[in-house]
């Protein structure tokens, strides 16, 4: 079973990569399905790259999905466990929304957002609300998965983002809006951020620290 894959993108054709594992003398070339996201855009051909892989053997082949963060390989995982849902569906999912965004969707129990995205029918979205929103709670709490509150920043106490890592992170969110930062600005390197975060301990993680940490690289960038 193949869990993490290191080189360099030798060749990419929309967002199936081959990625080169080896020497200048002998490689060898994996071909690897990745998010059809941003983020994975940015990287081009002979940029090292660092896959965390999901294995998916069938009867007649066997099939490599790759993810830059542990967090989304996390949430790939998890929406495998629901019935119905494989591992192209789920890939689709990553591809047509942020994860935070999907994680919140799922959360606030938002049938109608997750019915607008692709292979998702209603039988599907109820699956997702009834076999999920638990789980990812949980994972939310423990802070193995990230969940940005809704844009214009409403929250309440007992919202699951108020919570965990999840509240640590709202507060950096609403610090930026508050100096005058759009969202889009830098919801990703918050979600890049909280991803690389995982395994800390919440009280480890301090607001100030993190918002002076990711205001260093958004006047970097």
């Amino acid at each position: 079973m193949i869990g993490l894959i290191s080189g360099t993108l030798f060749e990419r054709s929309g967002h199936h990569w081959i990625v080169n594992v080896g020497s200048t003398n002998g490689f060898v070339g994996y071909s690897i399905l990745v998010p059809n996201r941003n983020a994975y855009d940015k990287l081009t051909v002979g940029a090292a790259v660092q896959l965390r892989i999901y294995t998916h053997v069938r009867e007649d082949a066997l099939d490599l999905f790759g993810f830059l963060t542990a967090l989304e390989k996390e949430l790939f995982l998890t929406l495998l466990s629901v019935n119905g849902v494989g591992p192209k569906v789920a890939m689709g999912l990553l591809s047509a929304v942020e994860p935070a965004d999907l994680i919140r969707a799922i959360l606030e129990g938002d049938r109608v957002s997750l019915q607008r995205l692709p292979g998702i029918g209603n039988k599907t979205a109820e699956r997702l609300l009834v076999e999920l929103r638990d789980v990812i709670r949980k994972k939310v709490d423990g802070g193995i998965l990230v969940a940005l509150p809704p844009p214009g920043g409403a929250r309440n106490a007992s919202h699951p983002s108020a919570s965990g890592f999840g509240g640590v992170w709202s507060e950096v969110r609403e610090a930026l809006m508050g100096l005058g930062y759009r969202e889009q600005d830098f919801r990703e390197l918050i979600s890049k951020l909280a991803a690389e975060s995982e395994g800390k301990k919440a009280d480890t993680l301090k607001p100030e620290h993190l918002l002076k940490d990711v205001l260093k690289q958004l006047r970097v960038s």
